[in-house]
């Protein structure tokens, strides 16, 4: 039977399953055609992710608003000489098909496994790893590069996507959508009073 992808959580959201991937990968990099195709849990809401064999990876947006993620990602995601570790490699990039009517990406697969709390025998070293990978990023020239939809103020989120609007200090919001109204919990409520204060200051800084 074949495997469905997470349950829905945006609206719009289409039905990705692993023989729609084997399909598609016959149908357009006939050299795959055959690998095994497994689908991988994962907590995203974006793509729905598929390991093909032992070394490749399929990615698909799983609803509308993921679609245009694939261009960028296909031209960004060639940084790897640039970095001093492995990045995500793009291998292939599909077109619509087998029913499927966006475009998809095949990547290169990286063993490895998400770091957990007291799961690490030299936390120390991770910190330094992840420090020279941001710095080598940073280093990278963004001219050209796609708007970000994150690393802006708490206080300005609340799109489309359902998130609970927060307010600067004082200033609670509340937003409709999927997340319900209320006020944001403590912790969110206090990142985003921080983000304000420290917004405020550089705005009072340039005027002096």
């Amino acid at each position: 039977m074949a495997r469905m992808c997470a349950m829905k959580t945006r609206e719009g959201e289409v039905d990705i399953d692993d023989t729609l991937v084997e399909r598609l990968i016959a149908g357009q990099f006939p050299r795959w055609a055959g690998l095994p195709v497994r689908r991988l849990e994962s907590s995203g809401t974006e793509n729905a992710v598929f390991r093909l064999g032992t070394d490749l990876v399929v990615r698909l947006p799983r609803h509308p608003g993921a679609v245009t993620d694939v261009e960028h990602e296909q031209r960004w995601l060639t940084l790897g000489p640039r970095l001093p570790f492995a990045s995500p490699e793009p291998l292939g990039l599909g077109g619509p098909g087998a029913g499927f009517t966006w475009p998809w990406s095949v990547y290169r697969w990286l063993d490895g496994r998400s770091p957990v709390v007291g799961g690490l025998e030299e936390p120390g070293l991770l910190v330094k790893d992840l420090a020279a990978f941001v710095g080598a990023l940073r280093r990278v020239d963004p001219v050209g590069g796609p708007a970000g939809c994150r690393g802006v103020p708490l206080a300005t989120r609340g799109d489309a996507r359902g998130h609970r609007r927060v307010g600067g200090p004082g200033g609670h919001r509340r937003a409709d959508g999927p997340v319900g109204g209320g006020a944001a919990p403590p912790g969110v409520q206090r990142a985003a009073d921080v983000g304000a204060r420290r917004s405020h200051a550089r705005q009072s800084a340039g005027h002096r």
